[in-house]
Parts: structure tokens; sequence; C-alpha cells
């Protein structure tokens, strides 16, 4: 019966179009990189995903009219919010049973990233509501990357890409993928522990989202001569807590945190005296928010709620303010403080991050389809 109820979708135009290519293009899945066999890319699945896929660009285009034809404020926040609702529900267009990868992969990109990015839109906070290329406003919409078009000023010190750029950057992109599949192989041999889980588990989000960036910059750089921000700068080489979150990880998403949390937070504290409280906001504020929307995620992955990755951002400002309050910065030489902060993200990792991973299995069914691609075979 579940089977038969996941068949009926509406057939339209579209619909039927994207369906057409889509089916056709699973038979070469298994040698591209994508779990295809972990997704079950059915002609169901395939219909949702052309479907879905067309209502979030109609969306962002839609999104795009709001911003030109409203004035920031209460105005253009009560025109959005459908679109908070939509953001919020689509992820449970995709089943938790078998489709749980699309239900994760949504929920980041469309729950989590586009309800931050339309909260910025309705007051026009932040890159993305500056951007002047509506293509680019569009597509760059629920993307984990920051979009700098070609017209954009070059900064100070900065050079305007070249074609060769793009080429280095998929030489990085593809060194980083065959260290993620490095990192995925070994993880199954080393002991269990918590080092062995937040180093390896560590290595493989990072290069994970680390190659898709490079290729994506090498894409927009030789095609396009665009430029895409940096997304990760070392990560492995932070000396605190708050230089992890605020100069080297997920630089794009800190940059959103900032500009349409903290930053108008710290504004408004100033503007009621208050300048001490607003820079406290400033730092909890963010964590809080991304602790919601991580709980957010976990639901529509679990159906129900667990508190373990909003314990996750919780403790973060926890160890800023230890490591602030201790001045570890004066006590301890950078090597000393890089081997604390990475053993302090990966004990809150161990107890509130990767359980609920491993609960959905991620690793017993994604790790063995990229193996595949370079012809290593391990016993899930």
């Amino acid at each position: 019966m579940e089977s038969q109820s996941n068949d009926q979708v509406p057939n339209g135009f579209f619909l039927g179009l994207g369906t057409n290519l889509v089916s056709t293009a699973s038979t070469a899945a298994d040698s591209i990189i994508f779990p295809y066999e972990f997704i079950a890319l059915s002609p169901s699945l395939a219909r949702r995903i052309v479907g879905g896929s067309f209502v979030l660009l109609s969306s962002a285009f839609l999104l795009r009219h709001i911003q030109q034809a409203m004035p920031p404020g209460g105005q253009r926040l009560l025109a959005s919010l459908p679109f908070f609702v939509l953001f919020f529900f689509y992820p449970l267009l995709f089943h938790r049973q078998n489709e749980i990868l699309m239900v994760l992969i949504s929920s980041f990109y469309v729950t989590w990233l586009g309800s931050q990015r339309l909260w910025g839109l309705c007051f026009d906070l932040g890159h993305h509501c500056k951007l002047e290329s509506t293509v680019y406003f569009v597509l760059g919409f629920f993307s984990p990357f920051r979009f700098i078009p070609p017209n954009t000023r070059i900064a100070p010190g900065e050079r305007i890409p070249k074609i060769q750029d793009g080429f280095l950057s998929v030489v990085k992109g593809t060194a980083k993928f065959y260290l993620l599949i490095l990192n995925m192989y070994f993880s199954y041999f080393v002991p269990p522990g918590v080092w062995r889980r937040s180093l390896f588990y560590g290595a493989v989000t990072y290069y994970g989202a680390s190659y898709m960036a490079d290729l994506m910059a090498a894409v927009g750089s030789i095609f396009f001569g665009m430029r895409l921000a940096a997304s990760f700068n070392a990560p492995f080489l932070s000396a605190s807590v708050a230089e992890f979150w605020g100069r080297r990880w997920h630089l794009t998403y800190t940059q959103l945190q900032h500009e349409t949390i903290a930053k108008p937070m710290r504004k408004m504290m100033e503007d009621m005296g208050q300048p001490r409280i607003g820079l406290l906001l400033s730092y909890v504020l963010p964590f809080v928010v991304s602790a919601i929307m991580a709980e957010i995620v976990l639901y529509h992955c679990f159906g129900h709620l667990t508190y373990e990755w909003a314990c996750f951002f919780l403790v973060q400002p926890l160890g800023i303010i230890a490591e602030t309050k201790l001045d570890l910065a004066r006590r301890l030489s950078r090597p000393l403080r890089i081997i604390v902060t990475l053993s302090f993200l990966a004990l809150a990792s161990e107890l509130f991050l990767w359980p609920p991973l491993l609960r959905l299995g991620l690793h017993r069914h994604i790790c063995p389809q990229y193996l595949a691609l370079v012809g290593a075979r391990v016993d899930v």
C-alpha cells in the first residue's frame, strides 16, 4: 500500500519531462558520485525531486519579486510567511525509511539555509539581498556557497580569477575527493573512540563539503568568470573555538549568521544603551538559532525532537567563554591551544553530533557507494 501511495504524484508537463530525463540518467548513476542504491532513485522519487526543484526555483523568483515590489520590514515579512511554511514542510516530501539522505539534504539546504536567507530578505540583511542579478539571486538562494558576480568590485589586494585558477580548483577538489575516500576507508578499521569518530567522521564532513566547493569554484571560474567566496579555511588549525566557528568553518554560513542575526542584534542593543549585552548576544544568539534549526533537521529525520544537535551548538558559547576567562591565548602556545580546541570539539561531537548520524545509518550506506568508485569493498 505504501508503494502505491508513493506513486500517486501529479503528472504535469514539467514533472513528466523531468521524470523521463532523470529516469534515463539513472541507469548510469552507479558510475557517478551519487549514492544511488541508498536513495533508491525510483520514478516516484524522480518526479518529486524534479517537481520540488521547480517549486523551489519558482519560490525564489517570487521572493525576488517581493523584494523589488515591497519595502523591507513588516510588510515584506507578512508576504513571506507562506514561504517560511513551505520551507519547513518541504523535507516531508521525502520518506524517512528509504530516502533519509534526501530528507537530510533538503532539511539543511531548504529549511535551514533557505529560511535564514528568507529572514535576511525580509529586512534587507545580508550579501544575498544585494545581488543585482536575478539569476544569481535565484540560483544561490538555497546554495551553501556565496556567489560573487563578475562585476563585483575587487577588494584591495584581491585579483580577478583567471582560467588557470579554475583548473587549480579542479586539482584541489580531486585531491580532497580522494582524501575523502581514504578517510571513509580507514574509518572502518580504526578502533572506536572519541578521537576515531571525530578524526575520521570530521574529515569526511570537511572533505565532502570542501571538494564540492572547489569543483563549483572551478566551474564558475572557467565557464562564467565568477567567484565563490571561500567556504573553509583549514579548520583543523583552529587555536580557539571562536576562531573555528568565526574564521575557519563554513564561512558562507558564518557570514550569513553575522549579517542577519549578530550584527543587527548588536546594533539594536547599542542603540538601547546596552553595548556589553549586545556584544554578548552577538556571540550567543547565532548558536541559539543554529541549535533550533539543527533540531528541526533532526525532527525531519526522526519525526521527533532529540535535542542532541541543539546541545552541540549550545555548548559552543560555553567553550568560547571558558577559553576567554582562562586567558588561554596568553597562557598556552598556539600548538597547545589547537590541541585543546580540537579536543573540546571532539568531545562535543562524540556526545551530541555523531550519535544521531549513526542511528540514521548514513555511515553504513553512503560510504560503500563512494568506496565502490575506486574499487574498494567493505563489509557493511
